[in-house]
């Protein structure tokens, strides 16, 4: 070889094959699409030996698990995510109740599928968990008549149904489920206050009021009517019939738990904000579950009481759990644009 020759001879760059997490976990998302999940749980195994604190490396994993049949295995998981990862993450109740169905364990499966609507009344998943709910009712009707679902959790599922509904804009659906509710059952009140709100929020305020007056006819001091008729009057302006039901209001001592969320709610739509925090933070002290809802409630009444630091505190746990009305609030405060007129409950 002369030295020309030689001289055009260059040695590439050993570049380094780097195999971390994310490497890893494509892989097993590849074989899993191959449907060799063999090879699918290995890999993602080893891309959450590199990232164990990734729950979407995890539940993935257990959704390869469900597919494959180990659905024991698949809910171990799922708990774990939800217990120790991202408590945040409600759809493994959902994941968990499909998973239980399958072992036909029905009535943990229906707890779960409860409880995945109760935490995400306007989730992704929640018409796919009442209709799990109903298929369940069939399921164990057709087995056993021990352990069925019984008239009044069927109610239930019919009362998430249509507050799914209200929760997601879709007022004539809810309407017309209510009002089916209430013919099988005149004194269901429940769904006479619900389908108030719903004709409030469609925008019948006249019917709204109506079928609030009716309640509280037949049931003299109905609760959740009371609060919702106040929060209609400040709505619609009419402030002296507010402000005499928010007095009236101020003086009952609900002991049910949500009720006196609902209490504070009220209280901070009708901006009496300090009633509603001295409500808020009993409820805290007590552990009441942080939910979205609970921390803008917590935080607006803060705000207006002039605790601006539990404000933002609040409105950052919101934020973390996809809050978007949080995060403009707390961008707003960040550039000093927060005006107290835009600071709301609604």
């Amino acid at each position: 070889m002369n030295s020309k020759s030689h001289n055009a001879v260059t040695l590439g760059k050993v570049l380094p094959f780097i195999q971390n997490s994310d490497y890893f976990y494509q892989k097993g998302i590849s074989f899993y699409r191959k449907n060799k999940m063999d090879r699918a749980i290995f890999y993602i195994e080893k891309a959450i030996e590199l990232k164990a604190d990734d729950p979407i490396y995890h539940c993935q994993l257990s959704a390869i698990l469900a597919d494959k049949g180990d659905y024991e295995r698949s809910n171990e998981i799922l708990h774990h995510v939800i217990t120790e990862l991202d408590s945040s993450m409600y759809e493994c109740y959902f994941f968990m109740a499909n998973n239980y169905a399958h072992l036909g364990l029905f009535e943990l499966a229906e707890e779960m599928a409860f409880h995945y609507i109760e935490m995400n009344e306007d989730g992704e998943f929640v018409d796919d968990s009442l209709s799990l709910l109903e298929l369940l009712h069939f399921e164990r009707d057709e087995s056993s008549d021990e352990g069925k679902l019984d008239e009044e959790e069927l109610l239930i599922v019919r009362h998430a149904n249509a507050q799914a509904h209200i929760a997601r804009g879709h007022y004539d659906l809810a309407i017309e489920q209510l009002k089916q509710m209430i013919e099988d059952r005149p004194n269901l009140w429940s769904a006479h206050n619900q389908l108030a709100k719903a004709l409030f929020l469609q925008g019948q305020h006249q019917a709204a009021l109506d079928q609030t007056y009716e309640v509280l006819e037949k049931d003299p001091g109905n609760f959740t009517a009371l609060c919702h008729l106040t929060s209609f009057y400040y709505q619609l302006g009419r402030k002296e019939e507010m402000i005499q039901l928010g007095q009236l209001l101020n003086k009952v001592r609900p002991i049910n738990i949500d009720q006196r969320f609902l209490l504070a709610e009220t209280f901070c739509k009708i901006e009496f904000f300090k009633e509603s925090f001295h409500q808020l933070r009993l409820l805290k002290k007590e552990d009441f579950e942080e939910t979205i809802e609970f921390l803008q409630c917590f935080a607006v009444a803060s705000f207006h009481c002039g605790d601006i630091e539990r404000a933002n505190v609040s409105w950052r746990k919101a934020a973390k759990l996809g809050d978007k009305k949080a995060e403009k609030l707390l961008a707003q405060d960040a550039n000093g644009l927060l005006k107290k007129e835009n600071v709301r409950y609604n």
